[in-house]
């Protein structure tokens, strides 16, 4: 059996783990991240995303996006940016992916060619709070 070096990239809208794999045995956490809610600042609770201001009337943010998917693709970006930067120190011979699906799209549609091609396997089930043995398993099932 040939033992490859793996980079191991789980993730949801929140949080981006990074490993390390060499064949079915995950190694050692590389990155951890934590996505910026940078558009809780401009919303308050229970207001459903609109600005409420005493003299201006209320508007949405963005009327043609959510703003889970507006923090789903600004964290894509910063994922991808993160995976640049770790692939330049370890050089691994493939990526796999374990993330919800929504996620997973995000991450398609904002990865470049290069990157793309160096993911060999997608995996729609989020792992972001799983330890390193149940990633182990779920690693041997694909």
């Amino acid at each position: 059996m040939l033992v490859s070096k793996k980079l191991l990239l789980i993730a949801d809208s929140k949080v981006a783990k990074f490993y390390s794999a060499k064949g079915n045995k995950v190694q050692s956490l590389l990155k951890g991240i934590k996505s910026n809610t940078w558009w809780k600042l401009f919303t308050r609770k229970g207001h459903n995303n609109f600005f409420q201001r005493m003299s201006v009337t209320s508007h949405f943010l963005d009327p043609r996006h959510d703003a889970k998917e507006n923090e789903r693709k600004s964290f894509s970006i910063e994922i991808k940016h993160t995976l640049c930067k770790i692939l330049e120190s370890y050089p691994a011979e493939g990526i796999i992916i374990f993330a919800d699906a929504k996620m997973l799209g995000e991450l398609r549609k904002t990865l470049d060619s290069t990157l793309n091609d160096m993911v060999c396997k997608e995996v729609i089930k989020d792992l972001t709070h799983c330890t390193l043995q149940e990633i182990e398993g779920h690693l041997k099932l694909i």
